[in-house]
């Protein structure tokens, strides 16, 4: 039995992959390296870093197109499905969402399955009753302004922390400039 620590997980699927590589006599099958990877999916997809761990794995582990594509496809639509009917601001979805989009665009299916305006409506459905004021109950900036005539300048204020939601409209930006990026790189025609 594996620990359940992320560490650990990890080093199991770094260990398959390497045995893949090699093509080694005990290298896990197919079904035993797709249940590892949704374990530690289920564990740790809520985790910032997750689809970074998973991203330069899942190449290795799953080598052929064919099943890599279906394992995030099916990766990706369930994330939709639960984004869609959750609560507004629920961090621990955002992330699981999140994880799985970024770990289709690392592995160039995302844009088919997920566009640009689909990030666009989860970063201001997520993003309508949940702000950094009402999560702190902290006044708003202009509120202060008005409650306070005599302002002195500069005001000094801490810097904002993204919310989760706000990884969404990263992605997107992101995406934006792929778009951008291949536009530029393709030759110009008449």
């Amino acid at each position: 039995m594996w620990p359940q620590a992320r560490g650990p997980q990890l080093a199991r699927l770094d260990l398959y992959g390497n045995l893949l590589l090699v093509k080694s006599e005990i290298a896990p099958s197919k079904d035993i390296v797709v249940e590892s990877l949704k374990s530690f999916l289920q564990a740790f997809d809520s985790k910032p870093v997750c689809p970074y761990d998973i991203a330069y794995l899942l190449p290795i582990l799953l080598p052929h197109d064919e099943d890599r594509c279906k394992f995030v496809r099916d990766l990706v639509l369930t994330a939709k499905a639960c984004v869609n009917t959750s609560t507004r601001g629920d961090a621990k979805i955002i992330y699981r969402c999140l994880c799985a989009f970024n770990i289709a665009r690392a592995n160039n299916i995302l844009e088919p399955l997920v566009t640009i305006t689909d990030l666009l409506h989860y970063t201001f459905y997520h993003s309508a009753d949940s702000s950094l004021n009402t999560l702190t109950n902290k006044p708003s900036y202009l509120e202060t302004l008005k409650k306070d005539n005599e302002t002195k300048w500069p005001i000094e204020e801490k810097p904002m922390e993204l919310m989760p939601q706000d990884g969404f409209l990263l992605l997107a930006t992101s995406l934006l400039l792929d778009l951008l990026k291949r536009l530029l790189c393709k030759p110009f025609e008449i």
